[in-house]
């Protein structure tokens, strides 16, 4: 493996070590300027402070819920968390990386719909 040129930089192999992803994925983030890059010949060269704040949490990663989170509160698996937000009882927002976050006081005021049962008919 060849190293960067430049101590501010990476390669793309190294990239892709580095944020756990292949190396063809770290070609796309670069194409689709989701990463900074440098060429050097036929190489190309990672910024390392480009995925250093790739991998650091975002701010709405910080302050709201994860859906697995949500679930341990709500006392609820992952799958029926999805259900909630399918009928609209939750709304998340999704986050930079596709992942879904709650806000901890919309999760806290959070009551479950009672469950539907027909009416018995009295005689």
């Amino acid at each position: 493996m060849r190293d960067s040129p430049d101590p501010e930089y990476m390669t793309v192999a190294q990239a892709a070590d580095r944020l756990g992803v292949s190396r063809q994925r770290v070609h796309i983030l670069v194409q689709e300027g989701a990463l900074d890059s440098v060429r050097r010949h036929r190489h190309v060269y990672v910024s390392i402070a480009s995925i250093e704040a790739r991998l650091s949490p975002t701010p709405i990663e910080c302050s709201m819920l994860t859906s697995t989170e949500v679930g341990q509160i709500l006392g609820k698996t992952v799958k029926q968390v999805n259900k909630i937000v399918e009928i609209g009882a939750l709304h998340p927002v999704r986050g930079p990386r596709g992942r879904l976050y709650f806000d901890p006081r919309e999760v806290a005021a959070y009551q479950p719909r009672p469950a539907h049962r027909p009416r018995k008919e009295q005689s």
